[in-house]
């Protein structure tokens, strides 16, 4: 699953390399390196960290909560015109992501995009996102025991069409589906999920330069591995979810700064499962709230510089106090990124 975003993104530069050369178009890189810290790398819970005093195996290979981290991401992209107002866009990206006090912390991912546009605001667009071995954190494989800790990981494969279409002078809406699977390395498969969702999003563009954005998502996540594999499938983890999603971004310069944002997100899901003998999920839901602030500058043409930083909060709600406290955390990210701009053109 490793090379698969590798693949996409080699497919997708080759791709596009090969229609660049037969249309005499130039092809667009994009470097992005990011230099960040997570505060609470394992998603701990207040009282995890109180008693991983004691209980060093709830930090499996680490030995603090928090973390440096680095990420390095290539984009490729170029643009294919057919007339003045009908455009072809093929892009591809692939990433990869290492955090210096987690070994297990490391993973990749990778992406390939087709955009077709007629005109301002009318586009559609197909998508195929991959990321590969995401780690979470140790867990009790019980299967095998009930006390030994094993690394818990998965990897995503989402595939997503969307459509955008004006609604009004500077306001359009987007709608779009997708497809995602969600499958779990081989001691944790009893997670395996295929997730069907929806989107909705209305969007602003002032004439100062503003945007804003208004994005409601709903899904339904299938356990589809339910009843197939040992005692630990048993238990039913499908859910339903909902999704609010509130960006605002200012293109206007505001003292040194060339653009200043803000997003919102917040996520609401409910567990299927109502048995007596899964209390950590029957009953169970949870509250998952982000808010990101970031400033960018343009130091050339070539060059930009962006600082970020990111709040979560997740709260459970459960009829069992100890699944509240368990499943709630806190974490804070904050990285700076520098990406480099160019321009492959020989034609």
């Amino acid at each position: 699953m490793r090379f698969i975003q590798i693949g996409i993104f080699l497919f997708g530069m080759g791709y596009c390399q090969g229609l660049a050369s037969y249309f005499k178009t130039p092809v667009y890189f994009h470097l992005n390196m990011r230099n960040g810290y997570d505060s609470n790398v394992l998603r701990l819970s207040k009282g995890e960290q109180t008693s991983a005093a004691w209980q060093q195996d709830l930090l499996g290979a680490m030995s603090t909560f928090d973390s440096h981290y680095l990420r390095g991401e290539l984009t490729g992209k170029s643009v294919f015109t057919f007339s003045r107002k009908r455009k072809m866009t093929v892009s591809g990206n692939a990433a990869l992501i290492r955090y210096s006090h987690s070994p297990d912390k490391k993973y990749t991912s990778g992406k390939l995009e087709l955009k077709y546009r007629w005109g301002p605001y009318r586009s559609l667009k197909y998508s195929i996102r991959a990321l590969s071995d995401f780690y979470l954190r140790d867990y009790v494989n019980k299967d095998m025991s009930n006390a030994l800790l094993i690394a818990c990981m998965f990897s995503d494969r989402d595939q997503q069409i969307a459509l955008s279409y004006p609604i009004a002078r500077r306001t359009w809406l987007s709608v779009s589906g997708g497809y995602l699977q969600r499958y779990y390395n081989s001691e944790f498969s009893e997670f395996n999920l295929d997730i069907i969702y929806q989107k909705g999003r209305l969007s602003w563009k002032t004439q100062w330069n503003m945007t804003l954005s208004v994005e409601g998502e709903t899904g339904k996540a299938e356990n589809i591995t339910f009843g197939e594999t040992a005692r630990s499938s048993d238990l039913d983890r499908s859910y339903e979810y909902t999704q609010l999603y509130i960006p605002l971004k200012s293109s206007n310069s505001v003292w040194i700064f060339d653009e200043l944002g803000c997003a919102f997100r917040q996520e609401i899901r409910e567990y299927a499962a109502e048995s007596l003998d899964d209390p950590l999920h029957s009953g169970r839901e949870h509250t998952d709230r982000k808010l990101d602030v970031w400033v960018k500058k343009n130091i050339s043409e070539s060059l930009t510089v962006k600082l970020m930083a990111r709040n979560r909060e997740r709260t459970t709600h459960s009829d069992f106090s100890w699944v509240q406290g368990l499943k709630s955390f806190e974490q804070v990210q904050v990285w700076m990124e520098i990406g480099w701009r160019t321009v492959f053109d020989t034609y």
